[in-house]
């Protein structure tokens, strides 16, 4: 996958440098936006929480190579994004964003036990 390739080397290493200090600020400012954003559970939000920033630059170095998109399987959804973006195409933006929101909502259907709310 050509978007797999992209994510390599430094480049993977400082989107992971910059995604943790954001989830690690997220975290602190707001759990419940945290595990929405960054697709966490609680227990990752925890564990995020006690990180330092040494923390983080070290995991970043470590461990950038696992690094990959949200829905990764749907390349499609990325496609259309970088398309909309690249062509300043505010209605396929706004389109793909509620694609998007659709997606992460859809994660969280399991949490809500069959109930509507």
């Amino acid at each position: 996958m050509v978007l797999q390739a992209a994510l390599t080397g430094k480049i993977a290493s400082e989107l992971m440098r910059e995604t943790l200090m954001l989830a690690w600020s997220t975290v602190a400012f707001e759990r419940g936006a945290a595990s929405i954003l960054f697709g966490m559970t609680p227990a990752v939000g925890s564990i995020i929480a006690e990180l330092g920033p040494q923390d983080v630059e070290r995991i970043a170095a470590r461990h950038s190579r696992y690094l990959q998109p949200r829905w990764v399987d749907f390349p499609a959804f990325w496609g259309k994004l970088l398309s909309a973006a690249r062509d300043g195409d505010e209605e396929a933006l706004h389109e793909i964003h509620l694609h998007g929101m659709q997606l992460i909502g859809s994660e969280h259907l399991p949490l809500l036990d069959g109930r509507f709310v």
